[in-house]
């Protein structure tokens, strides 16, 4: 199996009539490196498949659904018979309603948005599952009136988007945007415009108001979503990537539709969304993204390009290689890598290692500034070894709180379950000082 990647997410679309069934989707996606999908609707095999996989869903609901869902009973009958069966042999960790309905041009369904959120929401808090499952809504670039440069990022001013960022805000919910460098270069298809899409070696564009360099398309589209959060007055809201991917096959006049293409960009992201690199206006942290998308898809309607985002053909053979499957030699050549870069650090730092008990092998105290230069080898070690940065205090900061002595059985200490915490990685990075723990898991 596959280390998995906390952050890479991919799209399990359906608008197919040749997918193979979900148990067997099952099977493919724990071997790869995935850790989460994110699902159009609630299909009730899907859910039963992914029970006790460790793969964590967002389940959808259709824009055809909001007008109901302002009634509060529905959203609670809908919560009873779509999420409650299913937990917590699934792990569903949120839910997705509509898919860019700000754009719509439907003022009606527009204004059911947000109460339908709120009610799905009170379901949740009613069954005790609010803080598992977040409620967010995607939506497309154009909520944007200004992206350019993305430091003067604004909303379009038409949309409601502050009621929104409220509530998002309030219940520790993302926000969801589908950021597609892609449709941008079909725009204005220029190669520099391409390699700047790609994350491929560009001149870059200087952003004169915030003093940043942006070197790839997609940092700059994100930033300007964060400009706009902040301008408005939510800065502490997060972002997810919903959905963003580019083609492999296209109609002779589609630009930009390649083989070639569609592995470089989809490549580089996973690279860099997964390396805590960030962005530059949000640095140090993971990228929560969902590519799209995992299959082919014959029924979507439109060019040829909308049939071919897929990672994988239908037979569930790859389309083309982005590492999300990994050879046994390439694992042990990370795993060699890793230690070797470990190695080199400690010999190299004044920092100390020591380790906490004989009976905790896996263990290791280090101080603040061993902890700063190790995170230059977290895209690797979580490739293979996952390195989880424990702080033994300040619980109810962390954003995510399981132990590592939860999940990780190598480094299993019943004494420490209640006590460390597994900070998501990146969230509070500035803020770490003193000492940490390091917990090196053998994995399968």
């Amino acid at each position: 199996m596959a280390q998995r990647l906390p952050a890479l997410g991919v799209d399990y679309g359906q608008t197919a009539d040749n997918l193979p069934p979900p148990s067997a989707v099952a099977k493919l996606v724990q071997s790869t490196s995935i850790s989460k999908l994110r699902l159009y609707g609630a299909d009730p095999a899907i859910l039963q498949a992914f029970a006790n996989t460790g793969i964590g869903l967002v389940v959808g609901i259709g824009n055809d659904q909001i007008p109901s869902l302002n009634q509060l009973a529905v959203a609670q009958n809908w919560i009873k018979n779509n999420i409650v069966p299913f937990v917590p042999a699934t792990d569903i960790i949120g839910i997705s309603v509509g898919n860019e309905v700000l754009f719509s041009g439907d003022g009606t369904l527009i204004s059911q948005l947000l109460p339908a959120l709120q009610n799905l929401h009170t379901a949740l808090v009613e069954v005790s599952l609010d803080q598992q499952i977040k409620v967010s809504t995607p939506h497309s670039m154009a909520i944007l009136s200004t992206s350019a440069p993305p430091s003067a990022g604004r909303f379009n001013e038409s949309f409601d988007m502050k009621s929104l960022l409220d509530f998002l805000q309030k219940i520790g919910a993302p926000l969801m945007i589908n950021p597609y460098p892609y449709f941008a270069y079909k725009s204005n298809p220029t190669d520099q415009t391409l390699a700047y899409a790609l994350f491929e070696p560009n001149p870059g564009f200087y952003d004169t108001n915030s003093g940043l360099t942006y070197t790839n398309m997609f940092d700059a589209q994100l930033d300007a979503v964060y400009s706009a959060m902040k301008y408005l007055g939510y800065p502490g809201v997060d972002i997810v990537v919903a959905e963003t991917g580019w083609p492999s096959v296209g109609d002779p006049t589609e630009t930009g539709v390649s083989l070639q293409n569609a592995i470089a960009y989809n490549g580089n992201l996973i690279k860099h969304v997964t390396s805590m690199t960030g962005t530059p206006l949000r640095p140090n942290r993971y990228i929560q993204t969902y590519i799209f998308a995992l299959f082919n898809e014959d029924l979507k309607p439109g060019p040829t390009s909308e049939h071919n985002y897929g990672l994988f053909k239908v037979d569930m053979t790859m389309a083309y290689d982005v590492g999300l499957l990994q050879s046994p030699v390439s694992k042990l050549l990370h795993i060699f890598q890793f230690f070797f870069q470990i190695v080199q650090l400690v010999l190299t730092e004044s920092s100390t290692l020591t380790r906490v008990g004989s009976e905790r092998p896996y263990w290791v105290s280090l101080d603040r500034s061993f902890f700063l230069r190790l995170n230059s080898l977290t895209l690797d070690a979580l490739r293979i070894y996952p390195l989880f940065l424990i702080e033994s205090v300040n619980k109810a900061e962390c954003s995510s709180i399981p132990s590592c002595s939860t999940h990780w059985g190598a480094c299993d200490s019943s004494s420490y379950r209640e006590s460390l915490v597994h900070c998501q990685a990146g969230r509070r990075r500035a803020n770490f000082g003193g000492k940490f723990e390091l917990c090196l898991w053998t994995g399968n």
